[in-house]
């Protein structure tokens, strides 16, 4: 199609690719509507394309409510006319390079090197065979350079339901550690040191670990049908010791957060029931059927029915209790998602 003169829609268009693609369509003569949650950053995307003698109109606007897109729709017609180019550059995953090849023939990506920044790339090196989407990659830095590029360009998980944009210390816990989770165990997040205190004080042992909680969702439902993935894990040798203590003196072991409850019963399982100190990964997927071994109960937020967290939670508590308990929370006006509402699951009595 002829570009210049046309009207094009751009989605995401306040940063990354959204900004990108929306920048290169105005250079090319066309008559851009940028669309993002983001009012300042969508402002300044918009007022870099005018000073470079572009054609561009802002729509603040979340696509992801589902009253929006007639509004947007509308506006944009009424600024250029029909829309004769629409580019969907919108996620709830964020800032996520790879997350726009949905139409990618990803098997030609194989040994294929992609700029995520300009200091920064990644080589293809494993594609599932079932799910191309789903990519193994080696980065071209490492040691301190990596860390620093992927501390300078990287964003958290952007979730559709929360209108602001997300900073790194909106989404780690107040013990945070090592950088190995890729999205917030928001289970912890409530656990302030306040608190820990508190409970500490009252005669509860805390216990550390370090795990690689991975994504909830991606929205690709053939890679969100596998979730979770396989989490690394470090486990120190206290907290074996701890633990152990703790199940001999007849107490409860409380997991916070369902990557916990992973990292320790997967520990158990690459030992023969045994937890043994150090790192691992564990493929684990646990449900109604899995008798846990190591954990007594866990702390954890609210999940929908289907979830692999949901599913999960069957492990500590049958299906109908669930369900009652969800349809409470519901009623009384509980949040649920990552910066929701967490109750505590204590279904077996101190052994």
């Amino acid at each position: 199609m002829e570009l210049h003169g046309a009207a094009a829609l751009v989605t995401g268009a306040s940063r990354g690719l959204g900004a990108a693609v929306a920048r290169r369509l105005a250079a090319e003569g066309m008559r851009v509507v940028l669309v993002a949650r983001g009012e300042e950053e969508l402002g300044r995307v918009v007022a870099d394309i005018r000073a470079a003698g572009g054609e561009a109109h802002a729509i603040a606007a979340d696509v992801g409510d589902k009253h929006a897109p007639h509004a947007i729709a509308g506006t944009a017609a009424a600024l250029v006319g029909p829309i004769e180019l629409l580019v969907q550059a919108a996620s709830t995953l964020g800032h996520v390079p790879l997350r726009p090849l949905l139409d990618t023939d990803c098997e030609a990506l194989h040994g294929e090197r992609l700029r995520i920044a300009p200091e920064l790339d990644v080589v293809v090196e494993d594609l599932d065979p079932v799910r191309p989407r789903l990519l193994g990659v080696r980065f071209s830095l490492s040691g301190a350079a990596l860390w620093a590029a992927l501390y300078r360009h990287g964003r958290p998980v952007q979730y559709a339901h929360v209108d602001r944009p997300l900073d790194l210390w909106h989404v780690q816990t107040p013990f945070a550690s090592r950088p190995w989770a890729v999205e917030m165990p928001s289970a912890g997040r409530p656990l302030t040191w306040a608190l820990l205190g508190e409970l500490r004080a009252r005669g509860v042992h805390l216990a550390s670990l370090t795990h690689a909680a991975g994504l909830s969702s991606t929205g690709d439902p053939a890679i969100d049908a596998v979730l979770p993935l396989p989490e690394r894990f470090d486990l120190p040798a206290a907290t074996v010791r701890e633990i152990a203590e703790t199940h001999a003196a007849g107490r409860r072991v409380v997991a916070a957060g369902t990557t916990v409850v992973r990292a320790l019963e997967g520990s158990a399982r690459l030992h023969a029931g045994e937890l043994v100190a150090g790192e691992g990964t564990t493929d684990l997927r646990i449900d109604a059927r899995f008798r846990p071994r190591v954990v007594d109960g866990l702390l954890t937020g609210l999940h929908e029915l289907g979830s692999s967290h949901r599913d999960l939670m069957q492990a500590f508590a049958p299906e109908p209790l669930l369900a009652r308990a969800w349809t409470h929370a519901e009623e009384r006006g509980y949040q649920d998602h990552e910066f929701g509402d967490v109750c505590l699951v204590l279904p077996r009595l101190a052994r």
